[in-house]
C-alpha cells in the first residue's frame, strides 16, 4: 500500500469513529426524551392518585384524625425509667409525624414554640401523634417536670435523613438524577475517535508526502 492510499483509509477510519460518536449521542438524546416522557406520565398519575387521597381526606373530616402524607417516627418518653427523650434529636421530612410513646411515668411534651405537644402528665402505657409539621426547621421541647434534669428533645423538620440511632438517607440513582445510562456509550464513541486521530495525526505526520515526494528531480 503506497502512501497516498494509507492516508486515504486513515482518513476513512476517523470519520467512521465520528459517525459513531454521533449516532451514540444521538441515542442518548432519544433515551433523554423517552425517559421525560415517562416521567412527565408518571407525574400525571401521581396527580390522580393525589386526588383519591384527598377523597380520603374528607372521609377522615367525617370520622375523626386521618393519615397524612409522610411518615410517623416514634419517640420514646422516659425509656427504662430514664429522665430522657429517646432518641433526643430525630430527623422527620416536611409532612411527617412524630408518635411519643410513654415508657415510665410523670412526663409531657411541651414544646417550646407552637401547641403541637401533650401537656398534660402523663403515665407509662400513653400514646400521642403529632400533627403533621408542614414547616421545616428546629422544633425543641421539653418535659416541664424534668427539665432541669436534662429531659429535651428537637424534632428537625424538612431532614430526609434518620434519627440519631436510625440509617441515612438512600442516595438516588443516576437515573433519577436525569443521567441516563447510554451516557457511557458517547464517552467511549469519543475516546475511540480521539485515540484514532491522534494515531491518523502520527501516522499522517511521520509518513505523509511531502511536495518533493514524487516527481524526482
Amino acid at each position: 500500500m503506497n502512501r497516498r492510499d494509507f492516508l486515504l483509509a486513515a482518513s476513512a477510519a476517523a470519520g467512521g469513529s465520528a459517525a459513531a460518536s454521533g449516532t451514540a449521542a444521538a441515542q442518548q438524546d432519544n433515551a433523554s426524551g423517552g425517559g421525560g416522557g415517562n416521567a412527565s406520565g408518571g407525574g400525571g398519575n401521581a396527580s390522580g392518585g393525589g386526588g383519591n387521597q384527598s377523597g380520603g381526606g374528607n372521609q377522615s373530616a367525617g370520622g375523626g384524625g386521618g393519615g397524612g402524607g409522610g411518615p410517623t417516627k416514634t419517640v420514646k418518653v422516659g425509656p427504662g425509667g430514664s429522665l430522657k427523650f429517646e432518641p433526643e434529636t430525630l430527623s422527620l421530612p416536611t409532612g411527617g409525624k412524630v408518635k411519643f410513646v410513654w415508657e415510665s411515668d410523670g412526663h409531657n411534651v411541651s414544646p417550646s414554640n407552637g401547641d403541637w405537644g401533650h401537656e398534660p402528665i402523663e403515665d407509662k402505657g400513653f400514646s400521642y401523634t403529632t400533627p403533621a409539621f408542614q414547616e421545616a426547621g428546629a422544633q425543641e421541647y421539653v418535659c416541664v417536670p424534668h427539665e432541669s434534669a436534662g429531659m429535651v428533645g428537637t424534632i428537625q423538620v424538612g431532614s430526609s435523613g434518620g434519627s440519631s440511632g436510625g440509617g441515612g438517607a438512600e442516595e438516588p440513582s443516576p437515573e433519577e438524577m436525569g443521567v441516563p445510562f447510554q451516557a457511557h456509550f458517547v464517552g467511549i464513541a469519543t475516546i475511540l475517535m480521539m485515540v484514532l486521530s491522534l494515531v491518523y495525526t502520527f501516522f499522517a505526520v511521520k509518513y505523509g508526502e511531502s511536495p518533493n515526494a514524487k516527481g524526482g528531480n
